[in-house]
């Protein structure tokens, strides 16, 4: 399959380190409004076109299917406009900042027959999947804590993670956190307790305190003003 990628920052290198793991995937098209010409991966890829505008890589036919890398606050624009010309989406996550955006891009997803999937790693990660396999045979789940934490205060202030409009502790890591938890159980949420502290209008760090209609709980924090230990235990 013949990706095009819509923004070159750092996830799309490891996005591009990842496929060439594959069988079938590949890179073809490339659309940045700020990539170098000498870009050390163009400059080895020769093959590989590079757009300045990301309609133009919509437009390009040997392009089957599109990875979104651009920061949070663009990924609902660009994944309907994907959808228009009836090409798949595999968006980085948060695939979009609200339930609201999701409903607009599950609707025009079923109207346009076009297939579109959250860039969120856990899930497919095998060692995941062996884990919700092997669960039963330890016995019923009782708690769940989960712990992402990162110290962004060496980042630079115009970094997005410090834009009121998307950036954040739950847009940015709230995924992994949280996604960890709902992807392992299955039962509906019956009451949610949360903290939040926000700073300038950039929510810092989070916490919510989880129960299920199946009698166990969970409890998920994220930050970007702290380091912890990365962990998640059950």
């Amino acid at each position: 399959m013949n990706f095009g990628i819509i923004g070159f920052g750092n996830i799309a290198h490891k996005f591009i380190q990842s496929i060439t793991s594959t069988d079938e995937g590949r890179v073809t098209a490339i659309a940045s409004r700020s990539v170098p010409e000498n870009d050390p991966y163009l400059a080895a890829h020769p093959q590989v076109k590079l757009y300045r505008d990301y309609e133009t890589l919509l437009q390009d036919p040997q392009v089957e299917a599109v990875y979104i890398a651009l920061t949070h606050k663009y990924h609902k624009e660009w994944i309907l406009r994907a959808m228009d010309y009836h090409i798949p989406v595999l968006c980085e996550k948060p695939l979009v900042l609200s339930s609201k955006n999701a409903d607009i891009i599950r609707t025009k997803g079923k109207d346009t027959g076009t297939y579109c999937l959250e860039a969120l790693k856990t899930k497919f990660n095998d060692g995941f999947q062996h884990l919700k396999k092997d669960l039963p045979l330890i016995g019923q789940i009782r708690h769940l804590k989960t712990s992402f934490c990162s110290d962004a205060s060496g980042m630079p202030p115009s970094c997005f993670l410090f834009d009121p409009e998307q950036g954040g502790a739950l847009n940015d890591i709230g995924s992994y956190a949280l996604g960890f938890i709902l992807g392992l159980c299955e039962d509906p949420i019956t009451d949610v307790k949360s903290t939040l502290k926000v700073r300038k209008g950039i929510e810092e760090y989070f916490s919510a305190d989880l129960v299920f209609s199946g009698g166990y709980t969970a409890f998920a924090e994220g930050a970007i003003d702290r380091r912890t230990d990365r962990t998640a235990l059950i």
